[in-house]
């Protein structure tokens, strides 16, 4: 894995007590919410899927797989699907975090620079238009800029 994700992997390690996760899911567990999206997961959220899960980190909860296949958050899965199908969302996008304010955290699997792919912010503004915005190069960029922002919050 890259430098970001052995980073990753140190904090969660350190700061264990302020997660609170789900447990890794399996390699056939990940292929088929592959199929059930119809989108190949990036390299960096599938360590995260593998080695995780699901759940949360401090105050910022992280949608991806489930043990069981439970709907409602935080399952990734069936959070992108309900999106996809309620409001629009592009079928390229896989929706792993809520902003808070109205908008989710999206990987957009049309772009794949190395085998990872960006992080945009989808929002539906108020005519109906998806109006997405970048917000980091990676999924392991900005899960590790996150981190960083929750442990600045307990210190």
């Amino acid at each position: 894995m890259s430098k970001i994700t052995d980073q990753i992997d140190r904090i969660l390690k350190k700061y264990e007590a302020a997660g609170s996760f789900s447990g890794g899911a399996s390699k056939e567990a990940i292929r088929d919410g592959e199929k059930r999206l119809g989108v190949r997961f990036p390299e960096d959220y599938c360590h995260f899927l593998a080695t995780c899960g699901a759940g949360n980190f401090g105050e910022w909860e992280i949608y991806g797989i489930l043990p069981e296949d439970i709907p409602g958050i935080p399952n990734g899965i069936w959070a992108t699907q309900y999106l996809r199908q309620r409001y629009s969302m592009p079928i390229t996008y896989i929706a792993f975090a809520f902003d808070g304010a109205g908008g989710y955290f999206c990987i957009d699997t049309r772009e794949s620079n190395n085998g990872l792919c960006p992080v945009v912010l989808w929002v539906m503004d108020g005519d109906g238009e998806q109006q997405p915005e970048r917000a980091a190069e990676s999924f392991e960029s900005f899960f590790l800029l996150r981190l960083k922002e929750q442990i600045d919050k307990m210190l």
